[in-house]
């Protein structure tokens, strides 16, 4: 039986995590503060792949007797994107979970998009400010492999960088 340690909260942190709640429906924002831009270029650079996960959970705050059951989910989101370099065009290209594409001629600009998720419209709605609260996290798996090929991951440790679960009270 092979048994794989839980991977550590990696040191970098989430900037500030926003948010707003348009017509009930909560829209985030997330960005990672000092992202490892450099170790993503390299990888992509030599034909790899790589994948950014973004994490959303919101919960509402459990009071009375029942308190002691946990809080309740209201609802998550884990939007990602997935990047390589298309040496053809000479461009940095990103297909998000929805399937839409984007190309960008500069590292700069692809860095700026990739390390970043911006005004996403979740399908989390909520009622009334009712003491809600949000978790967010991003999970940055800088070699993404293919099936089967990602078993591999068992193994190998590859590297997979994950931040901290960071708590964002919401008020609207």
């Amino acid at each position: 039986m092979l048994l794989v340690a839980g991977q550590p909260a990696w040191a970098e942190s989430l900037s500030g995590p926003r948010y707003a709640v348009t017509g009930g429906q909560l829209i985030v924002s997330l960005s990672l503060h000092n992202p490892p831009a450099r170790e993503i270029l390299e990888r992509l650079k030599d034909g790899l792949k790589s994948e950014i996960r973004f994490d959303v959970r919101v919960y509402q705050k459990t009071t009375g007797i029942f308190r002691f059951l946990g809080d309740k989910l209201i609802g998550e989101c884990h939007p990602a994107y997935e990047a390589q370099w298309d040496e053809f065009s000479n461009q940095f290209v990103v297909t998000t979970d929805n399937h839409h594409t984007y190309r960008f001629a500069t590292a700069r600009a692809f860095v700026a998009f990739f390390f970043s998720l911006s005004y996403y419209p979740t399908a989390i709605r909520l009622a009334t400010d009712r003491g809600y609260y949000m978790l967010t996290s991003i999970e940055v798996d800088a070699t993404k492999l293919a099936p089967p090929l990602n078993m591999i991951s068992l193994l190998v440790p590859l590297d997979r960088h994950t931040t901290a679960w960071e708590r964002t009270r919401l008020e609207f």
